[in-house]
C-alpha cells in the first residue's frame, strides 16, 4: 500500500483502494443551481447584479424591502413586495414568451404573480397571470375582481402604477415601493429590477393612467375613474388563416385568432402564438356565446366549424 503521512492523517493512493484517481486535466464538476424561490415570508438577503438601480444600491434589498413592507397597508401587500423582490434579475418575457414561468415575467405577470405567489390572491395561477388589461382596465375588459382603484396621494407601497408608454395596446405596470423606488420589468434583454419611481406625468413616454391596491377576497372594491383607450385598436392584418396550420399549433394563425378573440369578446389574452389555456378557455367562450356549439376538443369539426365562424366575423379568409 502506498501511503503518505501527513503529521497525523495518512492519505492513502486512490489506486490502492480500487478508486480512479483524479487526472490534472480533469474538470471539477459543475454545482447544479440552486433554485429560484418565490416567497412572501421573508425579504432576501442578497441581489442579483445589476437589480438595484438610481441610488437603491445605497439602501440595500434587504434594507430597502424591509422599509417598503413597513409601509405597507395591507397584510397582502405585504407578502407581495417580499415576493417581488425574490423576482429581481429574472429575465423580461419578451414578447409575453415564458411569461408564466418559474423565473421570467413580462411587467404585470411579475406583479400578478407576487401576489398569487406571495400572498395567494387569485391575480393569477397556475400556468396564467393577469395583464395590464385587467388592472387598466381597457379594450373591453373587466377590472380583476382583485383590484381597487387608490388615488395617488393615497399610494403605498405594494400598490401598483399603470402608465401608457405608447402604440396603441400597450401599457406597463410597476410595483410602487416608497422612497422613491419602483420595482419592475420592461423590456427585451434586461431584467426584473429596482429603479427611481416614475410619478405621475401627464405626458410624455410614461404618461401616468391609474395607480390599483390589490384587495383580499371580500373586501370592498372601488373601480375608480374608466380609461379610456388613447389610440383606435389597429385593424387585424389582412391574412389568410390557414386550418391545417393552426390545428398545428402555428404561431401566427394562433396570434391572428387571439387578437380576433380579444376583439370581439373583449377578453384580455395575450397575444403570443402560443395555444395556452387561457386561449382555449376564449375559444369556448365564443363557440358557446357566438357560435352555440358544445364541447372543447382543441380540434375537430366543432373547432373548425368555430374558426371559419370566427375568421368570418373577424375579416379572415380561411383555407383548408
Amino acid at each position: 500500500m502506498i501511503a503518505l503521512r501527513i503529521g497525523a492523517v495518512v492519505l492513502v493512493a486512490a489506486s490502492v483502494l480500487g478508486v480512479p484517481a483524479a487526472s490534472a486535466t480533469t474538470p471539477a464538476p459543475v454545482p447544479k443551481p440552486t433554485p429560484h424561490v418565490i416567497t412572501g415570508d421573508s425579504c432576501p438577503e442578497t441581489a442579483l447584479p445589476n437589480t438595484l438601480r438610481d441610488g437603491s444600491a445605497e439602501h440595500g434589498v434587504k434594507a430597502l424591502c424591509e422599509k417598503a413592507v413597513a409601509g405597507a397597508p395591507t397584510p397582502q401587500a405585504v407578502r407581495g413586495i417580499r415576493a417581488a423582490f425574490h423576482m429581481l434579475g429574472a429575465p423580461y418575457a419578451c414578447g409575453g414568451v415564458g411569461r408564466d414561468s418559474a423565473f421570467r415575467f413580462d411587467c404585470s405577470s411579475l406583479v400578478s404573480r407576487a401576489y398569487y405567489l406571495g400572498a395567494g390572491i387569485e391575480a393569477a395561477g397556475p400556468g396564467w397571470s393577469s395583464s395590464t388589461r385587467d388592472m387598466v382596465p381597457w379594450d373591453r375588459t373587466p377590472l380583476g375582481q382583485w383590484a381597487s382603484y387608490i388615488s395617488p396621494k393615497s399610494l403605498k407601497p405594494g400598490d401598483l402604477v399603470l402608465y401608457d408608454t405608447g402604440g396603441d395596446t400597450y401599457r406597463h405596470v410597476v410595483m410602487y415601493l416608497g422612497s422613491g423606488f419602483m420595482l419592475h420589468t420592461n423590456s427585451c434583454g434586461d431584467i426584473a429590477h429596482v429603479s427611481a419611481f416614475w410619478g405621475f406625468p401627464t405626458t410624455g413616454t410614461h404618461r401616468f393612467l391609474i395607480a390599483r391596491r390589490v384587495i383580499a377576497p371580500g373586501e370592498t372594491r372601488v373601480i375608480g375613474p374608466i380609461i379610456p383607450t388613447r389610440v383606435p385598436l389597429a385593424p387585424l392584418p389582412p391574412r389568410t388563416l390557414s386550418l391545417k396550420r393552426l390545428l398545428a399549433d402555428d404561431q401566427p394563425s394562433v396570434k391572428l385568432v387571439q387578437r380576433s378573440l380579444n376583439s370581439i369578446l373583449g377578453i384580455g389574452l395575450i397575444v403570443d402564438g402560443r395555444w395556452g389555456p387561457r386561449t382555449q378557455a376564449g375559444f369556448n367562450t365564443f363557440r358557446r356565446q357566438i357560435v352555440g356549439l358544445k364541447g372543447s376538443a382543441a380540434t375537430g369539426p366543432v373547432t373548425s366549424a368555430a374558426i371559419v365562424r370566427l375568421a368570418k366575423i373577424a375579416g379572415l379568409k380561411v383555407i383548408a
